[in-house]
């Protein structure tokens, strides 16, 4: 059996497990990352298929300069990246088979307005969302589309928001509750503009990958955990399989970014206090849903730009963008129905209809579907929704999640799955020196 020893070691390679592990290796931890794929980066990277770079999940730096991952590789001292756009996105909203598009400051009551069937309306539902955004958040006992049905009579508003929940949140406006999207939307506000890179995020992990080892830690790919060491209630390694040879890694602490449910497994039920496991089992629902990429030869829509419609069955969100050789790509995800039982097959029958009616001259355009996908299980949209996610300490000492699982209330995707990272790096510091 081989041994290592180190302060941290990291169940993982997601974009929260690697910020974890940059921080602590550039602030003096001996840090190993070990993960099973032979690819590092998880659903923050992407993969060549068929001439294109797919993303795994994301696609941007999604709140640009004030973004968690963003200012993560600043503070490592990452090697710089070239990004492609960091401006304001174009946005359009679709209603009723009209185009609008959003500009500026004012951009929520214009949406409104556009959707409301009066003035009455359109001051009720600011009037509303203000209170909600300014003085008192709406509880977690109301789902987002109840909460709407208060003060919206048009449904072409609550078809609005279902596409900006389900954009944002991978869940529907009647899964969601109201406490938790207002949570996601106060987030959203400290946000800038989305910065997308020129070769991708896998840009991302490779800088953090160069900060790990440049900070004398390492990094192992196809390489399992099989179980976290615990004795009288601390984590103290991790187990792990590595080229069918066994490997244990004894360290002060253990981050996990395999997702809370999987953390308790590898750990050990009987380790873990019953309200903890309570509260996993009920509140980590993956938010699942499909995603496509579509090329074709002539733009379906401006790159880069972002079409929200109220008009659809399923679809919410496209995103145009173009590739360093001039290919065209559109990006879309399709929440189904529920995000606990669904027909992937029933949902991409509805996908194609949705797809055919936003864009009539879509075959006369040269589009196809290059890649469809099911976001589901281990591998889902998000870890669960976000804004009602679990805190990154586990009743094992010196045991923590990270991901996007357990985003700090206001994030969502990599970003949250990178803020995670922060808080627990910050709490390691006040608890562990390095060796």
């Amino acid at each position: 059996m081989e041994k290592k020893t180190c302060d941290c070691v990291v169940i993982g390679s997601g974009i929260g497990g690697m910020c974890a592990a940059a921080k602590l290796a550039h602030s003096g931890y001996k840090t190993i990352v070990i993960e099973k794929l032979p690819i590092l980066g998880g659903r923050y990277t992407q993969i060549e298929y068929k001439g294109y770079k797919i993303c795994t999940a994301a696609y941007m730096i999604l709140y640009g300069k004030n973004d968690p991952v963003y200012l993560t590789l600043n503070e490592v001292g990452a090697p710089e990246i070239e990004t492609a756009h960091t401006g304001p996105m174009p946005q359009t909203y679709r209603m009723g088979g009209k185009d609008y598009e959003m500009t500026g400051k004012g951009a929520l009551r214009d949406m409104i307005s556009w959707a409301s069937k009066d003035k009455d309306e359109e001051n009720r539902v600011m009037t509303a969302l203000k209170r909600a955004m300014l003085w008192y958040e709406p509880p977690d006992t109301i789902t987002f589309d109840d909460w709407m049905l208060q003060y919206a009579d048009s449904k072409t508003i609550r078809n609005l928001f279902q596409s900006l929940v389900a954009a944002w949140a991978g869940a529907n406006s009647w899964e969601i509750t109201a406490g938790q999207w207002f949570r996601i939307l106060k987030g959203m506000t400290v946000g800038g503009n989305p910065i997308i890179l020129k070769n991708g995020v896998k840009d991302v992990i490779d800088a953090l990958e160069k900060v790990i080892t440049d900070n004398h830690g390492e990094i192992l790919t196809r390489t399992r955990a099989r179980r976290i060491i615990v004795e009288d209630g601390v984590a103290r390694g991790v187990a792990a399989e590595r080229g069918g040879e066994e490997l244990q890694i004894e360290a002060k602490t253990v981050i996990s970014n395999a997702g809370p449910k999987k953390t308790i497994k590898l750990g050990g039920d009987h380790n873990f206090d019953r309200a903890y496991l309570k509260e996993v089992a009920e509140r980590v629902k993956p938010a699942a849903g499909l995603e496509f990429t579509i090329t074709s030869d002539e733009p379906l829509l401006d790159a880069p730009s972002v079409l929200f419609t109220a008009d659809t069955q399923r679809l919410e969100c496209f995103v145009g963008d173009c590739t360093p050789d001039g290919k065209h790509l559109l990006r879309t995800a399709s929440v189904p129905e529920s995000t606990v039982l669904y027909s992937p097959m029933k949902e991409y029958d509805i996908f194609l209809r949705d797809l055919k009616e936003t864009f009539p001259d879509f075959e006369k355009r040269g589009g196809r579907i290059l890649l469809a996908r099911n976001f589901c299980g281990d591998w889902p949209f998000y870890g669960t929704w976000p804004g009602d996610c679990l805190g990154q300490k586990t009743p094992v000492e010196d045991l923590y999640n990270v991901g996007d699982a357990v985003i700090p209330g206001g994030w969502v995707g990599g970003s949250g799955a990178a803020q995670s990272a922060k808080v627990v790096v910050e709490d390691i510091k006040t608890r562990v020196k390095p060796a």
